[in-house]
């Protein structure tokens, strides 16, 4: 039997409902495997962390309810690393070796970028929480699913803000280096300028820099009257290997309050601070 979109949007749990239809040969009482492509290490973790557990919990909610159908579910993990090549190669092993049903991540849009294509090949269905626009598309990936915004709403929504609600119209754009920060940067400079703002200042900076100062004050110079920062990671000293808690956009402030620079800024930085160990 042959799934399409519509048929997988009318279940609540969209990607496990297309396991279930999508193989019939597989026996009906054994477990659904699940493939999970979670940063549980490296810069993304952060966030990885959080999501990992709620995709824990409701495994384990689910398999307590009965399962889907009289079906178990069984998570399969591989740690991503925070790294796109090794998201691919975890997906290889998911689908290939352990013969995934369906995959959940990666949760991070520039790990996700190679992978959205991979499962598409491999006809696998997918979901994920990435919201970079080209991860959903229903005629190139037809079974891949986002459970999340699109960087068309999250960005439209910050720039409405500071256009129509702050009254800026001298921006600067700045993002890590990341898939999603790049990406985010590239639609966001454009959708500015739609809104008859003027992007002032636009760059990717190393998320690992410990001086942003330069930055900072390129940006003033230019005349930015908001600054909108965009990163997912949190950010690592070059030395130790070791998370810091001050990410880019704390770092930004930071630096900001140190030159007395007072200009508003604004984002939606998905980064979590946590304590380093």
């Amino acid at each position: 039997m042959t799934l399409n979109r519509r048929q997988a949007l009318k279940t609540a749990g969209a990607a496990v409902a297309a396991a279930a239809i999508a193989k019939p040969a597989i026996a009906q009482k054994d477990p659904i495997l699940i493939g999970y492509l979670p940063a549980l290490t490296g810069p993304s973790s952060s966030t990885g962390i959080g999501i990992n557990r709620g995709v824990q919990m409701a495994v384990e909610e689910i398999n307590r309810g009965g399962g889907v159908g009289g079906r178990q579910l069984e998570l399969i993990s591989r740690d991503t690393q925070s790294d796109p090549t090794k998201a691919v190669n975890g997906a290889a092993e998911l689908t290939r070796g352990h013969k995934v049903s369906v995959m959940f991540g990666p949760i991070n849009s520039g790990e996700a970028i190679p992978v959205v294509p991979q499962l598409a090949k491999a006809n696998v269905p997918q979901l994920h929480p990435c919201w970079v626009d080209q991860l959903t598309d229903a005629k190139k990936y037809p079974l891949c699913f986002r459970n999340g915004p699109t960087n068309q709403q999250i960005g439209g929504a910050a720039n409405r803000y500071v256009v129509e609600v702050l009254k800026k119209k001298k921006v600067a754009v700045i993002s890590d280096t990341t898939g999603y920060g790049t990406a985010s940067v590239n639609a966001y400079g454009p959708m500015l300028k739609q809104m008859g703002a003027e992007v002032v200042y636009q760059a990717h900076v190393d998320a690992a820099n410990p001086d942003l100062k330069p930055e900072v004050l390129r940006m003033q110079s230019a005349g930015a009257e908001a600054i909108m920062p965009w990163s997912v990671n949190a950010a690592r000293n070059r030395n130790t290997g070791r998370r810091c808690i001050r990410t880019i956009s704390a770092r930004f402030a930071t630096t900001r309050r140190a030159i007395s620079q007072t200009v508003p800024r604004t984002s939606s930085a998905v980064c979590a601070r946590r304590r380093s160990t």
